[in-house]
């Protein structure tokens, strides 16, 4: 029986950004090399009640991204804040099979101020099972029909 452990690798991909209105906020560079889909998860800390929040995503070839290609409009997270509805919330984008090897979230933050704690990214479906976390999981630990005391 095989978990998230085992078939996914879960990385911590930015930590800790003003997210200061008017700019990008990019994630570091993902590569995709062995694995299917990625999930990225955006946790957020206090947001400014009007901030408008992109959350995007972009695909290149080549591990320096020197020719990105973003997804479409359609494919883009978009969301005006309200007084408190994004504060110390997630967002969570999900691509299946991208179509470039190396992949970079992007959060682009107009109005007003919206700082991010974190961005996770879980690679998944893993093409060689089993999965090494990389130095951002301290511990893990799969328990099948965990014993009680």
């Amino acid at each position: 029986m095989n978990g998230l452990l085992h078939n996914a690798e879960i990385d911590r991909v930015l930590t800790r950004n003003a997210g200061t209105s008017g700019g990008t906020v990019s994630s570091d560079i993902v590569d995709m090399k062995g694995f299917d889909w990625i999930t990225w998860v955006i946790a957020f800390q206090d947001v400014l009640t009007t901030s408008v929040i992109t959350v995007s995503m972009l695909e290149d070839d080549d591990s320096a991204m020197g020719s990105t290609t973003e997804v479409a409009a359609a494919d883009k997270i978009t969301r005006t804040a309200g007084a408190s509805d994004v504060d110390s919330k997630l967002m969570v984008y999900e691509c299946l099979r991208p179509k470039e090897r190396y992949v970079r979230l992007t959060v682009g933050i107009a109005t007003a101020n919206a700082p991010i704690d974190s961005i996770v990214a879980i690679k998944g479906k893993a093409r060689t099972v089993k999965v090494t976390q990389p130095a951002d999981v301290l511990d893990q630990k799969q328990v099948a029909t965990p014993t009680t005391s």
